[in-house]
């Protein structure tokens, strides 16, 4: 979340940041340590923490998730976990009418390829029929939920048809804070507020990871176009120092071919017994002319431009690569 948070623009993390609480810092550290005061994120039942991995551990011991591993990737399993747990339980206080606009939206904006996409149930006006599409609609909600590109498309769908998050406790602190203890911290005894809040800000958090998956997605075609075109011209113009489209007195083959021509001229008026040694002058001209054009012809790796475009292309590579390690971080979390 941090690292999401690290590359939202100016105006999203405003609105991360109005999420939490009036005056919150919109800087990625400070939206951690609201959510952290928000949800009552404590060391040692009384110590205020504002870390990122303390902030999932607790919160998802509150909403009861398994618990997930430590480090970078533990962060991010515990992440998803709890955004799922948030995400349900905002969907199942939503109309059921609301419910099918949700997931037909986030079905119009999935990005996982349409192998993977859930199947949407069918309307149903019937009472029997009802049911079933009820849980037709779980299912469904369900296949988004196990998929990052079902997360992403719920939270754009949000943004298209609102999903409140119910301003109710969501669970019951396991740690009580006294008021002594709430005054030395500075923490509010607030537990309604933190749920709400921290679904706000994962629910931007998935947005802003679609929105830079699509634009790391059209950054490696970019590259991949310029590097398609980087390629033609470093083909040309190693064409054009091999002699291939320079012009024909400066093509070694040339002097081969004069000198060929020369031979067989000289050779013929031998067989007549007309001798001419002007014709043998002219096969050793030709000769000649082909070794200096071919001695003095530029090669790729010393031409200042051809090595230019060597360097342009090793840098686009280079780029290329770390974009789509991003496309992959991106879809995988």
């Amino acid at each position: 979340m941090l690292n999401v948070l690290r590359q939202m623009s100016i105006e999203e993390l405003r609105y991360a940041a109005a999420a939490c609480s009036p005056g919150v810092d919109p800087s990625p550290e400070g939206i951690i340590r609201a959510l952290c005061r928000e949800c009552m994120v404590l060391g040692w039942g009384f110590v205020p923490l504002s870390r990122e991995d303390a902030l999932l551990e607790q919160v998802g011991q509150r909403l009861g998730v398994p618990s997930s591993p430590k480090g970078p990737q533990g962060i991010a399993v515990a992440e998803r976990r709890v955004f799922r747990a948030l995400l349900r339980h905002a969907w199942e206080a939503a109309d059921p009418s609301y419910q099918q606009r949700i997931l037909e939206e986030a079905a119009g904006l999935w990005d996982g390829g349409d192998a993977s996409r859930p199947e949407l149930p069918s309307h149903a006006t019937d009472t029997g029929l009802r049911s079933a599409q009820l849980t037709g609609a779980r299912a469904a909600l369900e296949g988004f939920l196990a998929h990052p590109a079902g997360l992403r498309a719920l939270a754009a769908a949000t943004e298209v048809v609102p999903l409140v998050f119910p301003r109710s406790p969501f669970a019951p602190l396991t740690e009580p804070l006294s008021a002594a203890v709430g005054s030395l911290t500075g923490i509010r005894p607030r537990p309604d507020r933190g749920h709400p809040a921290l679904f706000e800000v994962l629910t931007l958090c998935w947005r802003a990871r679609r929105r830079l998956l699509v634009e790391r997605r059209l950054q490696q075609q970019q590259i991949e176009r310029q590097l398609r075109q980087l390629d033609v011209s470093m083909q040309r113009r190693a064409e054009e120092l091999r002699g291939a489209s320079s012009p024909w007195a400066r093509h070694w083959v040339g002097g081969l071919s004069v000198a060929g021509g020369a031979a067989a001229a000289a050779y013929a008026q031998l067989l007549m017994g007309v001798p001419d040694p002007a014709g043998w002058i002219a096969v050793g001209a030709g000769l000649a002319w082909s070794a200096v054009v071919w001695a003095v012809q530029p090669r790729a790796e010393s031409d200042p431009r051809y090595a230019r475009m060597l360097r342009e292309r090793t840098a686009l590579r280079q780029q290329l690569f770390a974009v789509q390690q991003s496309i992959a971080a991106l879809d995988a979390s």
